[in-house]
């Protein structure tokens, strides 16, 4: 229970690191690039997310819904199987 705690209150002194950072980074630069910035990355980062993100859970998807069968039981020695491999029955 305790990692819980101190999970939190990494949470809220990332954020507020954040907020400061930006704080910063406006007065450096300037409000309109700072949050012209702030908006192209979160651009880049939906597009890349809706691009590569499906493509990369897929796999795990289907890997969740229909685990591949293992051919070597655990224990057994390499190249003798215990069992034989079952077929997948899963559709994707």
């Amino acid at each position: 229970m305790r990692w819980l705690g101190v999970s939190a209150l990494l949470l809220v002194v990332l954020a507020i690191a954040e907020v400061v950072v930006f704080i910063v980074a406006a007065k450096t630069v300037g409000l309109a690039w700072a949050l012209l910035a702030a908006v192209a990355t979160s651009v880049l980062g939906a597009v890349l997310l809706r691009r590569e993100g499906a493509r990369g859970w897929r796999p795990s998807i289907w890997d969740r819904r229909c685990p591949r069968p293992r051919a070597v039981h655990q224990g057994a020695r390499p190249g003798h199987p215990t069992r034989p491999p079952r077929r997948r029955q899963c559709v994707p």
